[in-house]
């Protein structure tokens, strides 16, 4: 999966059309969950990670039944878990180590020494937007 990593990088989309976001809403979804088995996510961080669905809502998704109930919200969560996603393929050669860095405890001050799953899973966009920049920045050599 770490060769699609690289695709996978786009600005959080903002201020664009609902309807051409949202189109892409199916291949998202599909993307989020081949991710989100790679990272070995509960469903309980699954619905957090996309912004608290109805539970119907989530199963539907899950189960590639329909996006219906799928927000700009939904999909700017979705841009920011790809973006960690592919920075965290950068910083690690190896895919497993790279993908069970969610679950490992962290130093980084962001984390406080907790998984960083723990921040993901706060439910806000803001706590995305934020692992996802610090990823960004380790990815480009910083820290």
């Amino acid at each position: 999966m770490s060769a699609t990593a690289h695709g996978l990088i786009a600005d959080a989309p903002r201020d664009q059309d609902p309807r051409a976001l949202l189109a892409r809403a199916p291949a998202a979804l599909r993307t989020f969950f081949k991710i989100s088995k790679a990272w070995e996510l509960r469903s309980s961080e699954e619905r957090l990670l996309l912004g608290s669905p109805a539970e119907s809502t989530f199963y539907r998704w899950r189960n590639g039944e329909g996006t219906g109930g799928v927000t700009p919200d939904t999909m700017e969560r979705l841009s920011h878990v790809f973006g960690i996603y592919a920075a965290l393929h950068r910083i690690f050669l190896d895919a497993a180590r790279a993908d069970q860095w969610v679950r490992r405890p962290n130093t980084a001050p962001l984390f406080g020494e907790k998984a960083p799953v723990m921040k993901l899973c706060q439910g806000r966009v803001a706590d995305l937007l934020d692992v996802r920049r610090f990823l960004e920045h380790v990815a480009e050599g910083g820290f």
